[in-house]
């Protein structure tokens, strides 16, 4: 069965003798993430135990998701979180979880959780008697078992919605759809869910008045039942069907039936099973007219349904209670059930409403607690921004920064290359060998003062002849063009002959 199975019920949450409820817990959904799987399958095996811790674990569960951003384990933790308030009773808070996980925005691809989530809000509605929301809520499930074209949950729709139909005045169109539920199963040779068609089937011929039909179906579903081994389930449409016999007058088939299954329920310790077979015996008596054993019957019914948490029942019994009174002629019986049920009233009413008080408190808390931890994860989010736009900035920065540093030393690597390139020009022009002239041609040193003398000559007849005194920007080095001698020999002959350097002949 695709993200389905059966679970056990908590006392509280047992329905009267038609009543079935699968938790849908979207198992599939689960598979791929191991550690969402894990703490699933915790709070599932504490929650009928232990639903407080479980209850914890799933609000621990809650937190840690929000604070990790994850949708899909927001929208995981909240549908957790309708399963333990779930087991707590705590319906109206189960119910809202199950519509948070459904407004996720990762919700419409977690098909398997949606069909959970609705079919479970559902279960929730209907327990609490709002006939019409449950029946919404599976149309839900169904609409979503449709467009997976899941053949199974959409059979398993059926039912349920078979079943509200009928709670909601429809109880045509109720048995038109647990036919449609009955062929398909029985296709699958599902013998448990053919059961349960067969259970809801009764319940909706009981609401008919069509009392042989109810004892046909609800032997059908014994049969069942008990041929795979569900001794509690199938005591339960064992006592549909002594409710028949009541109704149809065959009272001498009627109270063995009753009997045996009181008997069975007591071996098996089962109280629901007990307190449904006793509310019979005293509809047998009734029936009978055997008042005080009517009063009795219904009374130990009473004090089991209280015990376990049936709260459905009770107002039922109290009322079956008075009517066995009142036939017995004994006021003192009357008056202390008048005062018993006028008790409870008050009592039921004001836990209700503490109930109701401490589920919203619960949920304010938690609302407080995952508002703050928004704004802590707000907070974090604006210090990664500055913290990213701090380090964008460095880096450009730095960037800048190599940029300069990369031009500054490719110039400083240029200045070396021409610092080179000009010392090496300068040494090529310091050794320069002079250039060679007609009136050098004699490399004696002892006629080096001689060809100087000569140069002056030269160059002063030069400068008298061209007025090249007249030139103040004259340099040595245009001089020495002139001459066509190296300036290095100019210089000389100035410093030989000239009586100091080439500024002060000038």
């Amino acid at each position: 069965m695709t993200g389905l199975m059966m679970v056990g019920m908590p006392g509280r949450l047992l329905r009267n003798r038609a009543k079935f409820i699968i938790i849908s817990l979207g198992l599939s959904a689960f598979a791929p993430h191991a550690q969402s799987q894990s703490i699933r399958d915790t709070i599932l095996t504490m929650a009928t135990s232990d639903p407080v811790g479980a209850d914890s674990l799933a609000m621990a569960n809650l937190i840690r998701a929000q604070q990790s951003e994850s949708d899909t384990m927001i929208m995981r933790a909240h549908y957790l979180a309708g399963l333990s308030k779930y087991y707590l009773g705590q319906y109206y808070l189960s119910t809202d979880f199950y519509r948070k996980a459904l407004a996720n925005p990762v919700a419409e691809q977690e098909a398997l959780l949606r069909d959970a989530c609705w079919n479970n809000i559902g279960i929730n509605y209907d327990l609490q008697g709002n006939y019409p929301g449950s029946l919404e809520a599976y149309r839900q499930s169904l609409q979503v078992a449709e467009a997976r074209g899941d053949s199974l949950s959409i059979a398993r729709s059926w039912i349920n919605i078979g079943l509200l139909e009928n709670r909601t005045g429809r109880p045509d169109h109720g048995l038109d759809l647990l036919d449609r539920a009955e062929a398909f199963f029985t296709g699958q040779d599902d013998t448990f869910r053919l059961s349960l068609v067969a259970q809801n089937k009764a319940a909706i011929y009981e609401s008919l008045g069509s009392w042989n039909d109810v004892y046909v179906y609800s032997e059908r579903a014994a049969r069942g039942f008990e041929g795979i081994g569900y001794p509690v389930r199938e005591l339960t449409a064992r006592s549909n069907m002594g409710l028949a016999l009541i109704r149809l007058g065959k009272y001498d088939q009627a109270l063995p039936l009753i009997s045996g299954i009181l008997d069975r329920s007591r071996s098996l310790n089962s109280d629901p099973n007990k307190a449904t077979a006793l509310s019979m015996l005293g509809t047998y008596y009734l029936a009978v007219g055997q008042w005080e054993q009517a009063y009795a019957a219904f009374d130990s019914s009473l004090t089991i349904s209280k015990r376990i948490g049936i709260a459905n029942k009770l107002d039922w019994l109290y009322f079956s209670m008075l009517e066995a009174a009142s036939y017995s002629g004994k006021q003192r019986l009357l008056n202390s059930v008048l005062e018993r049920y006028r008790d409870f009233r008050e009592n039921y009413l004001s836990a209700r409403i503490a109930e109701r008080y401490s589920e919203l408190s619960t949920q304010y808390e938690l609302d407080d607690r995952i508002r703050e931890i928004q704004q802590q994860r707000d907070q974090i989010r604006e210090k990664k921004q500055r913290i990213l736009t701090l380090t964008v900035f460095s880096l450009v920065l730095l960037g800048a920064l190599l940029i300069v540093l990369f031009q500054y030393y490719g110039k400083l690597r240029l200045t070396r290359v021409l610092y080179r390139k000009n010392k090496d020009l300068l040494a090529r022009t310091a050794f320069t060998p002079p250039v060679k002239h007609p009136d050098f041609d004699q490399p004696q040193e002892d006629k080096k003062k001689e060809r100087l003398e000569k140069l002056f000559k030269k160059l002063d007849a030069t400068m008298v002849a061209d007025k090249l005194y007249l030139d103040s920007s004259l340099s040595i080095g245009e001089l020495s063009k002139l001459l066509a001698v190296n300036e290095v020999y100019v210089s000389q002959a100035i410093n030989l002959s000239g009586g100091g350097n080439f500024n002060q002949y000038a």
